[in-house]
């Protein structure tokens, strides 16, 4: 950058741009890291604010344990020799 200064040609031209894009740069990050920290402050504060309906955790966690049922059955039909079925192994 000093040379840009130093060449005669003062901030005409694209020396000017430069600098601009130096400042600009750390500004835009400084309020887009500002916008991000107040959308996760607000989002936090209604998640506290509005809980879950009490059956929808139960209901959730019904879900996880039937899919978990579902994944120990394919795995024990992986591991079972001599299966006569369609599908390939990975």
């Amino acid at each position: 950058m000093t040379n840009l200064l130093a060449a005669g040609g003062g901030l005409a031209g694209g020396g000017a741009l430069l600098v601009l894009c130096l400042v600009a740069c750390p500004l835009i990050m400084g309020a887009m890291a500002w916008s991000g920290r107040r959308a996760e402050r607000k989002a936090t504060r209604t998640s506290t604010d509005n809980p879950a309906k009490p059956g929808a955790k139960s209901a959730k966690q019904a879900e996880l344990v039937r899919l978990q049922a579902e994944i120990d059955q394919l795995r024990a039909e992986r591991r079972t020799p001599g299966r006569r079925d369609n599908r390939r192994s990975p």
